[in-house]
Parts: structure tokens; sequence; C-alpha cells
């Protein structure tokens, strides 16, 4: 059983599987999913809850429109585009320490049509219910997470193994040029596919936040090679369930306001240290 069938039929609580499912679709480090850190880290300064900066363009999703052949003849599609701008974690922007927000972002770009990423759908289900993607948790207790439902898949896996998995999957499956467009979806440095080039991310990443992913975008647009597809499922125009966008409409009129989320900054008297981490 592969990696994506081991999720879809083997965990049992549909919270573990839509975190373990966001995780690995975002390339996400641990403490940006999370909005929780534990008293040591806390102590230590070791982490920041980077998931309470977590946002999404739900429920006004963007539409992106390409050109694909059909029988030799060009034809234009339109696809509903799920954003999740999240702060990369063990990033900083040059500044002074007194600035409450140096974070640096990047924002993830996800299909909504079912035979090019159905985990999505999975997603925009959560979301209309929860209305947040983050997880209200630590760290520690995502990584207990996801070894007790992952680990008969792999004894040794942990979160940070979604994050490869991921990795692979995009340059390997997808052509995601490692170079280039990986960086902007793990938020690594740029320069080689490893992270450790000398080019800094986050000027990178701020600068090119809101239309980095409109360059990769195009190469996710790829039928899961498992998933049954009918030859004219993808000749209709592709558009997210019309109910589950109602739904998702009427759940953004009752979001709650919008906390300060730079108090916790304020308290801090220094940032976490800015390493390089992957």
């Amino acid at each position: 059983m592969d990696f994506r069938d081991f999720v879809d039929n083997r965990i049992r609580r549909k919270r573990d599987e839509i975190l373990i499912k966001l995780a690995y679709l975002t390339a996400a480090r641990v403490s940006e999913i999370t909005t929780k850190v534990t008293p040591w880290d806390e102590q230590h300064k070791r982490t920041q809850p980077y998931g309470l900066w977590m946002k999404t363009n739900l429920p006004d999703m963007e539409d992106f429109t390409h050109t694909v052949f059909r029988n030799g003849e060009p034809r234009l599609r339109t696809e509903k585009v799920l954003t999740i701008t999240m702060a990369c974690a063990k990033r900083k922007r040059k500044g002074s320490k007194k600035d409450p927000d140096r974070k640096v972002y990047k924002v993830i770009a996800l299909p909504t049509t079912q035979a090019y990423e159905p985990w999505t759908i999975d997603l925009l289900k959560w979301w209309n219910v929860t209305r947040k993607f983050s997880f209200d948790m630590t760290g520690a207790r995502l990584w207990q997470i996801v070894r007790e439902n992952l680990g008969d898949l792999d004894p040794q896996i942990h979160p940070h193994s979604l994050r490869h998995y991921r990795v692979n999957h995009l340059v390997y499956e997808y052509g995601i040029d490692p170079h280039i467009e990986l960086p902007f979806i793990t938020g690594w440095t740029f320069g080689n596919p490893f992270g450790q080039g000398r080019s800094s991310a986050a000027e990178m990443l701020n600068i090119y936040l809101h239309g980095a992913w409109q360059k990769y975008f195009p190469k996710l647009l790829k039928p899961m090679s498992y998933h049954a597809i009918r030859p004219l499922e993808l000749e209709k125009e592709p558009q997210v369930d019309p109910a589950l966008m109602k739904a998702l409409q009427e759940a953004s009129t009752k979001r709650e306001p919008t906390p300060d989320l730079f108090a916790l900054e304020r308290e801090r008297a220094k940032e976490p240290d800015d390493e390089d981490y992957h």
C-alpha cells in the first residue's frame, strides 16, 4: 500500500487525516501549521507557533486560466485555485528586531479539481467546518499523531518525513524545478535542490510572494496516476462542487474577528535564533 492509499484508508480520525494531508501538501515544517509551543520551547525561545499567521484565499478562490490541447486543438480551461499563505519557520526579513513582523511568508497553491488533487477537496470540506487550516496543538503532539497513524507504513516516520515525501513527488513526478520553483514551496534558500545555496530566501520569497505560485502551478495540473479518470472527465469546466462553494461562502460570513497576532511577539524579549535549518 502506497502513502496516499494508506492515509485515505487507514486513518480513522478525521482530524488526524486532514493534519497529515495538510502537512504533506504544504511541505510544512511542524511549527508552520501548529498554534502552540511547549513550555520548554517558550522558555528557550526555540520556535514560535507560526500556524497563527496562516491565511487562505477562501472562500473567494482565484481563477487560473491555461491552455490544454484536445485532439490537437487548443482549448482554454479555468481552474479554481486554493492558496494558503504560511509564515516560514527559520526565516526572518532583514531589519530591526523591534519590528513585530519580520516574518517571511510563502504561498502554497493547490488545484481544486478532483482528478488533479483529491486531497484539496478534503481540505476544503474541513475548512467549511472549522474555518481554519492551522491546528491548536504543539509540535510534540503533531509528532505523536504522525507516529501513531503512519507507524505501520514506516516505523521511522516523523512529521519531517511528510515534507521529504512531498519534495520528492514535486520534483520527480511533477517536474518542479528544484533550483527556482521548489524554494517558493518549501521556504528553502535558493541555489540548489537541497536548500544550501547562499542566496537569501527571505527577500526572494517576500518580493515574489503573490506571483511565484503561478509559475509552478501549471505543473500541478497533472492527473493523479492512481486516480481512475474517465476520458471526458477533464473536458468539463473544472469547478468546485456548487454545494461546497455555497457552504464556504456562508461559513466566511460567520468568522470571528481577527485577534492581535503580534501581541505574542511584543511579549518576547527577542526572537528565536535565525538558524538555517531544513
